[in-house]
């Protein structure tokens, strides 16, 4: 489980559902709730792209900010 992890995309990369990100694209995890933009993703999106962030760990650098 993924509590709270902001991820910044290293470079332009494609889900396997065809999905296309752009470098530097901020995905933010709260709780395994996947966020783009500052809004979840939907439903249906969910266990796809969370398995994609944790099985791609290279693809991406810790962005997480601690105040």
């Amino acid at each position: 489980m993924i509590q709270n992890k902001v991820y910044k995309l290293l470079k332009d990369s494609r889900l396997p559902t065809g999905v296309e990100l752009k470098a530097g694209q901020e995905i933010e995890i709260v709780t395994d709730v996947v966020y783009m933009g500052g809004y979840p993703l939907p439903a249906a999106h969910q266990a796809t792209f969370l398995k994609w962030i944790v099985e791609n760990p290279k693809l991406f650098r810790d962005e997480t900010r601690t105040w």
